[in-house]
């Protein structure tokens, strides 16, 4: 299960960063759950037809900045790898400050998110998206966190 979930979170992270078209993000979601990631939302968040519209604009805006978050975060993960060896203070002040830096963007993102979509549809329903959506990103988070060797391991 653990590989399965890594190598579907590696999947769904890589993308962007590999300028994968969503066609391809959305085929490795279907293999994975069987259903698309839009399905999925529609399926869980039972939006009522008169807010459908606006609500999916919302979703789209959130999916594209979600997207650039991550990109950001493998591009960070990225350097970690290629300097794991030779880290200079400046190297790893530089690779700790764009973690905090994404890992904020992502927090401000499900804030914003939140706000707009809860005037679109209920708080209620805009809180279990915004719960859904920082489970998956724990889980991408845990999964990456478990393949990267901390500092005092690499040496």
């Amino acid at each position: 299960m653990r590989k399965f979930i890594l190598s579907l979170v590696f999947a769904l992270i890589a993308l962007p960063s590999f300028s994968q078209t969503e066609k391809d993000e959305v085929a490795i979601f279907q293999n994975a759950f069987g259903i698309e990631k839009r399905t999925l939302i529609e399926n869980n968040m039972k939006v009522d037809e008169s807010k459908a519209a606006e609500f999916w604009k919302l979703y789209e805006t959130y999916e594209n900045s979600r997207r650039a978050i991550g990109l950001k975060r493998i591009q960070n993960i990225t350097k970690y790898a290629e300097n794991h060896e030779n880290f200079t203070p400046e190297s790893i002040n530089a690779i700790m400050k764009n973690a905090l830096d994404v890992q904020k963007e992502m927090t401000s993102l499900w804030g914003s998110t939140y706000k707009k979509m809860s005037k679109v549809i209920t708080p209620v329903e805009a809180a279990k998206f915004i719960q859904a959506e920082i489970y998956i990103e724990n889980t991408i988070r845990q999964a990456l966190l478990e393949q990267v060797p901390l500092i005092g391991e690499l040496r």
